[in-house]
């Protein structure tokens, strides 16, 4: 996990590299909490986020077309550009995911829905292309970035004013601001917008390096800097160097943007993630990019090294639709 001082772009927050090994399996939103989902949150208990009830500064962190700057009046429906249910929800704050993980492990009990640790988030951002920098490859901002990820990029120069010096990618995704959800090809792992989208939340407290962090894919509480929340992932926002999947940054949990968001995860017990050794080869022996998945061998990096059957895809909305016909969520797409 981590980058190597030789990789391009590389900063020393990003190391040193280590050897990580995930010994449990997992489950992951296929794509980050969309505007609809938080929506649902939102009616059912008249949840304030932080940046409608000015917490810390005013509104929600918005590009001025000259610098970044807390807005008064912008939070997730309002966040300074047009964006439909489908797109990712963001000027949420850490806390704010907190709050919307809460409710829904009220609402389906016994799931323990939480964010990922850094760990697992550069894990599944790889999908076992743990030598590149891009899962697609070491290319920056070629056109290969553009038909994979949303970044900054010619479309965001030629609608976003003041972008100046930004250094944005060689090519065009299509969209300047956030995309809806899906709109990009999914990982190995059937993921999308791991590297682009917006920027996403996990559990972690920041660290300047990972010196001392834990070897065993949790979530690294203890020690650093208690104030900041890790966040990890590029967004529209974002120049190529910083949609690697080492590259990491961090804020106060009360912060919000609207380049970051959010994507849940959950820890499957025993009994739920337990296989036969038939199912095991079974799945092993599927096309990469099923629900179920193989884990990741090592790559020039040593980054992660994951057992069979680690990581799972939660079909978000099927969950929660399930809990509202006060069905048992699967919760798993097949």
């Amino acid at each position: 996990m981590g980058s190597l001082s030789s990789e391009d772009g590389h900063y020393a927050d990003e190391g040193p590299v280590r050897y990580v090994r995930i010994g449990y399996t997992f489950e992951v939103g296929r794509h980050e909490v969309t505007r609809r989902e938080f929506g649902r949150f939102v009616a059912a208990t008249g949840y304030r986020t932080e940046a409608e009830r000015d917490v810390g500064a005013q509104g929600c962190r918005t590009w001025s077309g000259s610098k970044w700057e807390y807005t008064a009046g912008r939070y997730w429906r309002s966040p300074g550009f047009e964006q439909g249910e489908d797109h990712p929800v963001v000027c949420v704050s850490w806390n704010d995911a907190q709050a919307y993980l809460k409710w829904m492990n009220e609402r389906v009990s016994g799931r323990g829905y939480r964010l990922l640790s850094e760990a697992e988030w550069e894990y599944v951002a790889r999908a076992g292309r743990g030598s590149t920098r891009y899962p697609w490859g070491n290319d920056e901002g070629s056109e290969e970035q553009c038909a994979w990820a949303n970044g900054v990029d010619a479309a965001a120069r030629e609608r976003i004013e003041g972008l100046g010096a930004w250094k944005v990618a060689n090519c065009s995704d299509g969209h300047a601001y956030t995309a809806p959800v899906g709109s990009f090809p999914a990982n190995t792992f059937g993921l999308h917008d791991l590297q682009g989208n917006v920027r996403e939340w996990v559990q972690d407290v920041w660290h300047d390096n990972y010196a001392g962090a834990p070897s065993d894919g949790s979530a690294w509480m203890t020690g650093g800097d208690q104030s900041p929340r890790v966040l990890r992932g590029g967004s529209w926002a974002h120049a190529p160097r910083n949609l690697r999947s080492a590259n990491r940054n961090g804020n106060t949990p009360d912060s919000r943007s609207n380049f970051t968001g959010f994507r849940i995860a959950r820890t499957l017990d025993v009994h739920e993630g337990k296989r036969s050794q038939a199912d095991r080869d079974q799945v092993t022996a599927q096309p990469e990019g099923q629900a179920l998945l193989k884990g990741a061998t090592s790559g020039a990096q040593a980054l992660l090294e994951v057992p069979a059957l680690t990581a799972r895809v939660i079909d978000q909305t099927a969950t929660l639709d399930a809990a509202q016909r006060k069905r048992s969520p699967v919760g798993v797409l097949p």
